[in-house]
């Protein structure tokens, strides 16, 4: 007799066709659309438990945790750094569409001033997450900076980026006042709106200008001249970088700002002449000062910073920043956030322009992108 343990008991087709009756059909899940958010409020969910040494990581994009009380839409035409971001819909519409490595790399997003400034799709891409943003987009800011404001009110001047090629020029510290001021003025010319003569002096209280250190560059600064405070400015997001060593000896950024400042110098002579006016400054008295500034998190965001610097300075480190308020309080993860956020307002605030002659055309294929992409990720699900 076989024990109990070794019986097998052979299934006939019969019972595997009545065993295949007891299954359950799995209910389909349900259907959530873009714009569709499922209230999770009431009801009862486990807490994880935390065992000794492990870290406890959220579900959202690794660099961007932030407190979540509802469900995140399940499908989205964002990706989910920009659908995290606290961006308005059509600062997010216009950068997914700018973004977006599906369409035309080539094709000219941005164009202004007969195309002396004119961004392509690729060169916007350099703006999303933590690339190294292109000189095109930020002369384009700096575009931007100067058409918002008119002519004969202009309270502060900025010009095209300065980098390595400016400092090496043969001659670039001996040139006479008339050299570096038709240099200065030349430079003036992309800017097509921009009429030197007419901007009042008095009324011009900063000329600033993003400087790019290195050959290669590496490192993107702000340098200043300041005639409400009499001060040469050095705008910095890293700390403890000066103008000068410990010897005395000029570092790079003193030698490209003493190339850039003996043009504005030049300038500025000449602007207080053709006004007949006596100038109430001596630049020999201007006292240099490296202000105190919001210090960046990592490598690739200097540009960021200093393309806010330009835009919200207002002479002296005490004047905070709307873009960088309560910035040393941020966690690392909720700076590294906020600089996403400045990204895409930068990105559609360049495309949104009024100095943008395709902006109307942007806006209106952006909107229509997401709805499409909305579409077909509804289709997919």
């Amino acid at each position: 007799m076989w024990p109990v343990s070794a019986k097998k008991k052979t299934q006939s087709r019969h019972d595997l066709v009545e065993e295949q009756k007891d299954i359950i059909e799995p209910t389909p899940l349900r259907i959530v659309l873009p714009d569709q958010i499922i209230d999770l409020s009431q009801e009862v969910t486990m807490k994880p438990k935390r065992r000794k040494h492990e870290v406890m990581e959220d579900r959202t994009y690794l660099d961007r945790r932030r407190a979540v009380k509802k469900s995140k839409y399940l499908t989205s035409p964002y990706d989910d750094v920009v659908y995290e971001s606290t961006a308005s819909k059509l600062q997010k519409d216009v950068s997914t569409f700018a973004w977006s490595t599906a369409l035309d790399k080539s094709e000219i997003l941005y164009c202004s001033g007969f195309h002396k400034f004119s961004l392509q799709r690729c060169d916007l891409w350099t703006l999303n997450k933590d690339e190294w943003v292109h000189c095109f987009v930020v002369n384009s800011w700096v575009n931007c900076l100067n058409w918002g404001q008119r002519t004969g009110e202009m309270r502060w001047l900025v010009t095209r980026y300065v980098n390595h090629e400016n400092l090496e020029r043969p001659g670039a510290l001996e040139m006479d006042q008339a050299t570096a001021f038709r240099s200065f003025v030349h430079k003036l010319k992309w800017f097509k709106y921009l009429n030197w003569k007419k901007i009042d002096p008095i009324k011009l209280e900063y000329i600033m200008t993003p400087a790019l250190i290195g050959n290669p560059g590496s490192h993107y600064v702000c340098f200043v001249v300041n005639f409400k405070s009499c001060t040469f400015q050095f705008l910095n997001s890293i700390n403890g970088e000066r103008f000068f060593v410990k010897s005395g000896e000029p570092t790079t950024y003193k030698k490209m700002f003493d190339v850039w400042f003996k043009e504005v110098e030049a300038f500025v002579i000449e602007l207080y002449k053709h006004w007949k006016m006596a100038m109430p400054f001596d630049f020999s008295k201007f006292k240099w000062e490296t202000p105190k500034m919001p210090t960046q998190p990592d490598k690739d965001n200097c540009v960021v910073f200093c393309m806010k610097f330009l835009a919200e300075w207002e002479g002296d480190s005490k004047t905070s920043m709307d873009s960088f308020k309560d910035w040393n309080k941020l966690k690392k993860q909720d700076k590294v956030a906020k600089l996403m956020d400045l990204r895409i307002g930068i990105c559609s605030t360049i495309l949104t322009h009024c100095s943008n002659s395709k902006v109307e055309y942007v806006v209106n294929k952006a909107a229509s992108y997401y709805q499409e992409m909305a579409q077909k990720l509804q289709h997919d699900v």
